[in-house]
């Protein structure tokens, strides 16, 4: 037995690239903190990114786990050589035969079923029982489908081409591609809501997505969709199964909590004697406590190393049972050192707030909102028009950094971001807590421009990386400030678009164009602060859009795309999508 105890280690955590984005894997790296004090640091992107981020990377990789979404995404990780194998009997013994690599570098975390869900009132399920039912020419114009690109209609291609041949697989999706009402649908809630509204008859996605909404997780009108609907499992159903894998060049493979044993920790409960004579010995301090002699180190460590060493091994039993003492040690201690650190973030949060922050005057959250507004000068007309009892305010000077493409420390030391966690009060990433978060709306308030929306992006990409429970609970709105004032006389009419702008002129024209002015809003703070709060920010009469996340996995793509350090990806987001843009403010 090789016992191996590095006293020196300064490793304290896990790194994991993930390719999921789930609140559960969230529980889970909570619980594993709390039993062991190692502590999870967590980079999540689209699967297909973090493979070639691993590419880049190299052996200079922090990587130690890698979690990817779908087969096929993690047999190209193992084909690329970027995993190693897994020794596990708990790995080999609870998962099934099937679903783990035959060279021990994946094993299967979750398995989704790809069903077929349907309205009864558009197609006639009764003739629906196989995927291939789907190219039926009855099906005209009534099938929906993801996005051509989705892993998911990848991995159901490979599957049944497996079963049914290439050339029938062929036909299959001809027939199939051919019936497609839409070219694409951006995530499986959204196919679900389209059969339910009759805009196509069936489609395929992952069950548990069925489920959720069943569940009534997104809400009482998703649960409603979902009822009007039925699920058809063909018979084999294609399975598709999330997995993990231990990265090659992963620096933490074996970081189990004696890793972090300093010498303190381990002669703490140890008794030994040392005989030495030397002459002019050297102490550390007056107290000659502890020797400070090198060279007499060297002598001891090298004697005592290989005896205790050689002694380990002829003792397995006992070597054992130290091991588990020293563990049980470290885990109660990097316990208390977390719970202690808790503490100290939420009591520094309940006191510190930033100086730019007007804050309401209300003590509960229910009923709260903060604006964050873009610039200054809008924010100064914002203080003034809002109620001051339910309305906060929080300006930003410019736009905040990218986070997407930025490390914690820089993002940690950017002044807009911090002011936004300090006003927020809740944490971010694992340290999040839903009832430390101090309003219940946070309103984002921008030009309605091309720089606000730059800075809405901005921002939304730093809540989807940063603060995943504020967006995925719904917290987060964007205001919508018109960009003209049409009058005449005493009618105003506000419009956020050029067609309301058009449609505000044919409604006053109608006794004549006489008298009517139209005022274009550069920004916000063009508005006086009557203007402010009639159109954006009295409850009454504002419009808003609520940010909800119907598909993780989709919106990080998006994110991944128009936020990250990739060009090329955006570069063809932006070829393909261009003839696309209307109302474009340039």
């Amino acid at each position: 037995m090789n016992v191996n105890i590095p006293v020196n280690s300064t490793e304290k955590e896990v790194k994991v690239y993930s390719g999921r984005h789930y609140n559960t894997d969230r529980v889970v790296y909570k619980k594993f903190a709390e039993e062991t004090g190692i502590k999870v640091r967590l980079i999540e992107a689209a699967g297909i990114s973090l493979i070639e981020r691993l590419k880049r990377e190299g052996k200079n990789s922090q990587a130690d786990l890698i979690l990817l979404v779908d087969a096929a995404r993690i047999t190209n990780a193992a084909k690329a050589g970027l995993l190693q194998s897994i020794e596990s009997s708990n790995l080999e013994n609870d998962v099934p035969v099937g679903l783990k690599d035959p060279n021990k570098e994946w094993y299967a975390l979750t398995r989704r079923v790809r069903v077929m869900i349907a309205n009864p009132k558009v197609v006639d399920v009764s003739k629906i029982n196989d995927y291939t039912d789907l190219a039926d020419p009855s099906l005209k114009g009534k099938v929906c489908l993801r996005n051509r690109k989705s892993p998911y209609n990848q991995s159901l291609v490979a599957n049944q081409i497996i079963n049914k041949g290439e050339s029938e697989t062929k036909a299959w999706l001809s027939g199939m591609i051919s019936n497609v009402s839409q070219p694409f649908f951006p995530g499986d809630i959204s196919i679900i809501r389209a059969v339910s509204k009759k805009k196509c008859g069936v489609g395929i996605v992952n069950h548990y997505y069925v489920a959720r909404m069943l569940a009534g997780v997104n809400g009482r009108r998703d649960a409603l969709y979902a009822k009007k609907t039925k699920v058809l499992t063909p018979n084999p159903a294609h399975v598709n199964i999330s997995a993990g894998g231990v990265a090659k060049y992963a620096k933490n493979k074996n970081n189990k909590v004696v890793s972090k044993a300093t010498q303190d920790d381990i002669f703490d409960q140890a008794a030994y004697i040392v005989s030495v004579y030397i002459s002019n010995p050297e102490f550390e301090g007056q107290t000659k406590h502890k020797l400070s002699s090198n060279f007499v180190q060297k002598y001891c460590d090298s004697f005592a190393s290989s005896t205790f060493d050689e002694w380990l091994n002829r003792n397995s039993k006992a070597a054992k049972n130290i091991l588990n003492v020293l563990e049980e040690k470290i885990r109660e201690k990097n316990i208390y050192d977390l719970n202690q650190n808790v503490e100290r973030q939420s009591a520094f949060r309940k006191i510190r707030l930033p100086g730019k922050l007007s804050d309401c005057t209300s003590d509960k959250t229910e009923g709260t909102e903060l604006f964050i507004v873009e610039g200054d000068s809008a924010g100064g007309s914002a203080k003034q028009a809002r109620d001051r009892i339910t309305q906060a305010i929080l300006p930003l000077r410019g736009k905040i950094l990218n986070v997407k493409s930025s490390n914690a420390a820089k993002i940690l030391a950017n002044s807009e971001i911090n002011n936004l966690l300090q006003a927020l009060g809740c944490g971010r990433g694992k340290n999040y807590s839903k009832k430390d978060l101090r309003y219940e709306k946070i309103i984002i308030m921008t030009d309605a421009d091309v720089d606000g929306s730059h800075i809405r992006t901005l921002l939304l990409t730093f809540f989807f990386r940063q603060m995943f429970e504020i967006l995925n609970r719904g917290h987060v709105y964007i205001a919508l400030p018109p960009l003209y004032k049409v009058s005449k006389g005493k009618k105003i009419k506000y419009a956020a678009s050029e067609k309301e702008k058009d449609a505000a002129l044919k409604e006053l024209s109608k006794t004549g164009n006489r008298g009517i002015e139209i005022q274009r809003y550069k920004g916000l703070g063009e508005m006086n602060p009557d203007q402010l709060w009639t159109t954006t920010m009295d409850p009454q009469n504002r419009r808003m859009m609520r940010v909800r996340i119907d598909d993780a996995n989709e919106a990080n793509n998006s994110f991944e795309v128009l936020m990250g350090d990739q060009v090329e990806p955006r570069r063809e987001f932006i070829d393909e999508n261009a003839l696309s843009v209307a109302n474009l403010d340039i």
